[in-house]
């Protein structure tokens, strides 16, 4: 099978092992710069793997940037003034594993298109129109060669995906959005309710229903987890998606704890 099916209360069992009568949370976060308000999940209480990773550099790389190519050929590298290769920061590739959970998080309001814009028109020094799916390696900001190499390898960057989502208002420095681990994405899948209950104080729209979203955890070389919500209850996790071949959709979280 491609998929495994569990339900909520499996979940919370079989995953989350949360300690008798305490319970993750869903705020509203409002952004002490922008004042802008999000959707967060406060998942404190987990009993185990749960980190703070706002400015924790212990879980970003440091990767050479390359302009966008759909393929990831003839991709030139991007130069500063003095004519040195850009160097940009991007989480690290990990497997499924004990990989943690971060300690509090934020999430888009709405998906995100494969260029970090949430709107349709053209990536950013090209003529190729956006699009709300793409590979997992445009997802993650990386060159297409993640696709088919381990997550141990560290691969060149592009500045695409959730490391270009800038924020409600456009204003957030680039590079601090990131996708939600497989542990992260099971805390939304099963909050999604309350989450989805924000919409009046922070314009969350529903996710889309039926289809897939990346997740930033791989399963191998050429595989990663996507999540879906298929019916109320019924959330599908795919360890099985290919990164290069599958095309999915995108929500970025970003650490605010």
């Amino acid at each position: 099978m491609n998929s495994i099916k569990i339900t909520l209360a499996g979940m919370l069992l079989a995953l989350l092992f949360p300690a008798p009568g305490r319970a993750q949370r869903v705020e509203t976060y409002t952004d002490p710069v922008t004042g802008q308000k999000y959707a967060a999940i406060n998942a404190e209480e987990l009993p185990r793997n749960v980190v703070v990773r706002k400015d924790n550099m212990d879980y970003y790389v440091d990767a050479n940037l390359h302009k966008y190519t759909v393929d990831g050929n003839n991709s030139d590298p991007v130069l500063d003034e003095s004519g040195n290769q850009v160097v940009v920061k991007r989480p690290k590739r990990h497997e499924y594993s004990d990989y943690p959970t971060s300690k509090r998080f934020i999430i888009s309001p709405t998906d995100v298109y494969n260029d970090g814009t949430t709107v349709t028109g053209t990536i950013p020094d090209t003529d190729i129109k956006n699009s709300p799916i793409m590979d997992w390696a445009t997802a993650n900001g990386w060159l297409a060669s993640a696709n088919s190499n381990t997550p141990d390898v560290t691969s060149s960057a592009t500045a695409m995906g959730c490391t270009q989502y800038r924020g409600k208002d456009g204003t957030d420095e680039p590079g601090t959005w990131r996708t939600p681990t497989y542990r992260e994405g099971i805390l939304m899948l099963i909050f999604r309710e309350q989450i989805e209950a924000t919409s009046a104080e922070t314009g969350f729209q529903p996710f889309t229903r039926l289809v897939f979203y990346w997740l930033g955890t791989e399963s191998g070389p050429v595989y990663a987890w996507a999540m879906r919500i298929s019916q109320p209850y019924e959330l599908t996790f795919n360890y099985n998606s290919s990164k290069a071949s599958k095309t999915s959709r995108l929500r970025c979280i970003r650490d605010v704890e």
